[in-house]
């Protein structure tokens, strides 16, 4: 009688640890899978982080390349608006010098060039 009752508690312990251990392999795979799972969040949040700082250094140099652009076409504006200024002068001088030679021209004309002839035919006479 205590045989049977010391194999039947026996044979419940054994499915009871069968059943504990069985509990304990799922505890266990469920614990290895959160960890995968975290170790893949971290990843991807490292390459989250990086793949920010990257582009914010890209933005970076793209602000300073842009900044460096709009100052390059400044001076290329300023060296524009003086090269017309220069040539505007330019154009006034060759007129006023035009101006100038034709009047005088106009006085060779009217009395200087009678005057270098006068002037001329006086030493000859």
């Amino acid at each position: 009688e205590f045989e049977e009752e010391i194999a039947s508690l026996t044979a419940e312990l054994c499915s009871k640890t069968d059943e504990y251990g069985r509990d304990l392999l799922r505890l266990y795979e469920s614990l290895a899978s959160a960890e995968t799972e975290v170790q893949q969040l971290k990843f991807e949040a490292e390459r989250r982080t990086r793949d920010e700082q990257e582009a914010k250094r890209r933005f970076g140099k793209a602000e300073a390349s842009l900044q460096a652009l709009e100052i390059q076409h400044a001076e290329l504006r300023q060296a524009a608006e003086d090269a017309v200024e220069a040539w505007r002068g330019g154009e006034r001088r060759k007129e006023s010098l035009v101006e100038s030679v034709l009047s005088l021209a106009e006085e060779m004309r009217r009395g200087g060039g009678a005057g270098a002839g006068a002037g001329a035919g006086g030493g000859g006479g």
